[in-house]
């Protein structure tokens, strides 16, 4: 072969030119444009079926104490379990998984922050086992409808998003259609829940909708995502919100051996290896990439969902009919949630197109 050869003479060679990053960055956006409400659907079905496990382990007389402490230990094992296992779940994915020195790594250069959202878990997950409880699975329902909304006025706030009126709106048509699935599922009882009772719980919840939106805007707004796994980071928060949960724990169960076992009653270990396996060691990694790939407002918004999930469940276990009211509240949301991804993917191309648009200025509780 000639040295001289010259590739102008080759139409085909002459007019190609290397893939830019640009281009890589457009591609990967449009794979997670489909992938991200995909993850979102099945993580609101997976917590529509929650709300029925957590509701039945309660009424069986399981300790919240307890329940919650197992589901945070086991559920931060099994999420770096699966760091072990799987490298692409991993933050380096060519190297060994060493869990000891990625925990020595991580808090000592961004311990304040996994420390953070630590305490915004424990407040998250301590509080809603508290407020199911003491409430109505209905009340907490009707109440959670409100996170998307905290999450994305949080968001604004702090930077980690634009404000967008159709955004807003989006979320309200959401949040609107829930009510009206939450309205037409009919009534809910606890038994034995006193007036008392039911405040402390409508308290729970309060901070239950603040430390879930906290805990989603945050876990954006500390830029970890762009750092670590986030299985890592999700494992990292539970693993810090279980010890501050062991403390009840260990004060309600005492010595008591039948206690820690959970009564040995088969239907409280089975929602605790729902909760573990799927509504913790499943759902929060897939929320934290979402979140990386989104927005909190995004992720959250899916939260409608729920209701709609657990009506539909409804339906095949307890043979309760979906009714016209329902049906129209599952349109409505359907319809918010489509505006939100169209107003999500619109914002992800000017950032795309524009990278500046992603600068943020720190907030003080970052610096």
């Amino acid at each position: 072969c000639s040295s001289d050869l010259n590739l102008a003479h080759l139409p085909v060679l002459a007019d190609w030119h290397p893939p830019s990053t640009c281009s890589f960055a457009m591609a990967s956006h449009g794979r997670n444009t489909f992938l991200v409400p995909c993850a979102l659907i099945l993580v609101a079905f997976i917590y529509g079926a929650w709300q029925l496990v957590a509701k039945a382990a309660m009424a069986d007389g399981t300790s919240p104490y307890l329940f919650v402490f197992y589901r945070a230990f086991f559920g931060a094992l099994v999420m770096f379990g699966m760091m072990y296992l799987s490298p692409a779940l991993r933050t380096r994915p060519d190297r060994p998984f060493d869990l000891p020195v990625e925990m020595h790594a991580g808090l000592h250069s961004d311990g304040g922050k996994f420390m953070l959202l630590g305490v915004l878990m424990t407040v998250n997950i301590g509080a809603g086992i508290m407020a199911v409880a003491r409430l109505p699975a209905i009340t907490c329902a009707m109440l959670q409808l409100s996170v998307p909304m905290v999450a994305a006025a949080m968001s604004i706030a702090l930077g980690v998003e634009p404000f967008s009126v159709n955004k807003i709106i989006s979320l309200a048509i959401s949040a609107t259609g829930a009510m009206i699935v939450v309205a037409y599922r009919g009534s809910d009882t606890v038994s034995g829940s006193t007036h008392e009772q039911q405040l402390l719980g409508l308290f729970f919840v309060c901070w239950n909708i603040i430390g879930g939106s906290s805990y989603t805007v945050f876990q954006k707004r500390t830029e970890l995502l762009d750092r670590y796994a986030p299985t890592f980071v999700v494992g990292m928060s539970f693993l810090i919100a279980s010890m501050f949960l062991s403390i009840p724990a260990a004060l309600s169960a005492g010595l008591d051996g039948a206690a820690w076992r959970l009564g040995d009653d088969s239907v409280s270990l089975m929602a605790l290896a729902y909760a573990v396996l799927l509504t913790t060691a499943t759902n929060y990694p897939i929320m934290a990439w979402a979140n990386k790939e989104s927005t909190p407002s995004m992720v959250t918004g899916f939260q409608t969902l729920q209701p709609v999930t657990t009506a539909v469940l409804d339906y095949f276990f307890y043979d309760i009919v979906i009714t016209a009211g329902q049906s129209v509240g599952g349109f409505a949301i359907v319809a918010g949630l489509l505006c939100n991804v169209s107003v999500q993917n619109k914002q992800s191309e000017n950032e795309n197109l524009n990278p500046s648009l992603k600068s943020k200025a720190p907030h003080m509780l970052l610096k």
